[in-house]
This record gives C-alpha cells, structure tokens and sequence, in this order.
C-alpha cells in the first residue's frame, strides 16, 4: 500500500470495493484505482493524488498513457499541483505532461508544452534542455527507441 489508512477509511474502502466505480478502477492502473479510492475517501491532498498518478505514467506505462480516463486524471491533478510548486517543479511537471502528449501522438501540442517549458523560469534546470531537445526528436518520431515510456533518460545524453 502508498500508505497506512484509519479503520474508518478501510471500512470505507471496503464498502467502495463492491461498487461498479471501483470494479471500473480495478480494471486500469492500480495507480489509477488508488487515485479513485483517495477520491472516494474524499481526501483533498492534491499532490499525494498527482504522484499517484504520475508513478502510473513511469511505472505502469502499458496501461496509462493510452487510457483517455488516467490520462484526463493525470492532467487535471497535475494543473492543480502545478499551481501551488516552485517554477522549477512546474517545468519539470510540464516536460512530463510534454512527453505524455508525445507518447499519445499528440505532437502539435507536445510542440507547444515544450516552447512554454522553455519560456519559463524554472527552465534553468540543467536537466531539462537536454530532456526537451530529446522530446522534440521524439515528436517527429515517436516509434525511436530512446522515446519509449520505459527509456531511462540520463542528463549526460
């Protein structure tokens, strides 16, 4: 478990285990159904909900990225995260939802992720022009091995 729940919480979950909604969440990322259940418990902890989401994109990636339903989830948590970070975390966030668009064969809007990553202050990073220029490669041609979900990116590349 991502973390230790009350009595009443798990009397809760319990209940919400016989659900169709929860049947539904099952059914995708187990990222995904503890996404649902902090949901279900009603728990405003928007950055708790958004690393659940985005440890779906790294390591459950044959079941997030094509999954309109996590996907949509993962970007109306990162919005709210992005919102309350430091300029460098909201660039960092932003590449992610950049490659996330790349990956969907989204590329004009993976294009424009990238530019507003690049325009930002927390651009400094040193990490990130690198990882950009490897995303906009990666938008002209996804199918590249080292554009894959899985492709572990090392800054010296």
């Amino acid at each position: 478990m991502y973390r230790q729940f009350s009595e009443k919480e798990v009397e809760r979950i319990q209940a919400f285990s016989k659900t169709d909604a929860y049947l539904t969440g099952a059914g995708s990322s187990r990222f995904y159904l503890a996404y649902i259940i902090e949901n279900e418990l009603a728990l405003e902890n928007h950055k708790l909900k958004f690393e659940l989401l985005l440890n779906g994109f790294w390591y459950d990636s044959a079941s997030t990225y094509k999954d309109d339903t996590f996907f949509d989830a993962a970007f109306k948590e990162g919005k709210r995260y992005i919102e309350t970070t430091e300029p460098d975390q909201q660039a960092f966030i932003r590449a992610v939802f950049a490659f996330a668009r790349v990956t969907r064969g989204e590329k004009e809007v993976a294009l424009r992720q990238i530019e507003r990553v690049r325009s930002s202050s927390g651009y400094k990073d040193s990490f990130l022009p690198k990882y950009l220029l490897l995303l906009e490669k990666c938008a002209n041609k996804p199918e590249a091995p080292d554009c894959q979900p899985d492709y572990e990116f090392e800054e010296q590349n």
